[in-house]
């Protein structure tokens, strides 16, 4: 995850996909802030849907990830 984050290699973003799908909300809240680093319309799409999450600590990391590039959706 880390590695695929740092590195921001097209080819290893389904890697940073993945980790939105894990059951562990720290590796969603990493792989968010490192999609948002790709800042491009797919990665935003992305951490919109993250906004529905029922774990408090990822809605607030997609809505500070959103409000960074003043996204209309930053609110929910």
């Amino acid at each position: 995850m880390y590695g695929a984050g740092v590195a921001m290699n097209d080819r290893a973003f389904y890697i940073l996909e993945e980790g939105l799908k894990s059951p562990h909300p720290q590796i969603q809240v990493a792989a968010i802030h490192f999609i948002s680093g790709t800042q491009n319309d797919y990665a935003f799409e992305l951490i919109n849907r993250m906004m529905g999450s029922p774990h408090a600590l990822i809605r607030l990391e997609a809505a500070l990830q959103l409000a960074k590039i003043k996204h209309p959706k930053a609110t929910g």
